[in-house]
């Protein structure tokens, strides 16, 4: 082997040591309950470590689907109060046909707690989809 494929195989050595190295600091990253630091890791992201920062960029550039399953995600795995630092209740009546199969168990809460706010008039009664 030359210098140069030697020293080119070894840059490609030290890229992936250095992505396995980020990847390993983001699945130990401790997570947070802490939504307001952009550097903290949600408690409700345990199975797929990302940022504040990360998941608020996701949410904002990312494609329908991969926003309506991050979304859905949100909704499913934070507390309730926590979920609107993320969105508001008139993108997820909005975004709701799409959203209820993220859900899993959680779907009866939300569709309860968005029915009542139609019924006390916060929302719009019909739902585009």
């Amino acid at each position: 082997m030359t210098a140069t494929a030697s020293s080119s195989t070894e840059s490609e050595g030290e890229k992936d040591l250095a992505s396995d190295r980020n990847q390993l600091d983001r699945w130990s990253a401790p997570l947070s309950t802490d939504l307001d630091n952009p550097e903290a890791v949600p408690y409700f992201l345990w199975d797929e470590p990302m940022t504040v920062r990360e998941l608020r960029r996701r949410l904002s550039t990312a494609s329908v689907p991969e926003r309506t399953r991050l979304l859905g995600k949100i909704l499913r795995e934070a507390r309730d109060w926590e979920v609107w630092k993320f969105t508001t209740p008139d993108e997820v009546a909005r975004q709701w046909p799409k959203l209820v199969k993220h859900l899993g168990r959680r779907r009866s809460f939300w569709e309860f707690l968005l029915g009542e706010w139609r019924q006390q008039g916060r929302l719009a009664t019909h739902v585009s989809g």
